[in-house]
């Protein structure tokens, strides 16, 4: 099923994904990374299946960094910061 998503995708696509995760093994990032290799790809290790949350402030730069190197330019992101967990 991934790989008839995969072929439909036609924006720039980023993957963060976290090398501990137990929900989705870090190779099915890596098979859609050497399916597209137009896409971006960051493993995050010590980090789990939701990097957004674990990590919130690097998943943020990594997402900053990426949309900016795309030629885009990322959103206010002080609003996207969580202020508690």
């Amino acid at each position: 099923m991934l790989r008839r998503i995969i072929d439909h995708v036609r924006v720039p696509t980023l993957i963060v994904h976290g090398a501990a995760d137990r929900l989705v093994r870090v190779d099915a990032a890596l098979d859609a990374q050497r399916e597209r290799p137009d896409w971006g790809l960051q493993v995050l290790d010590d980090v789990g299946h939701i990097p957004m949350l674990e990590v919130p402030d690097r998943f943020l730069e990594i997402v900053e960094t990426w949309l900016r190197a795309e030629g885009l330019e990322p959103a206010e992101t002080d609003l996207l910061r969580p202020t508690s967990l």
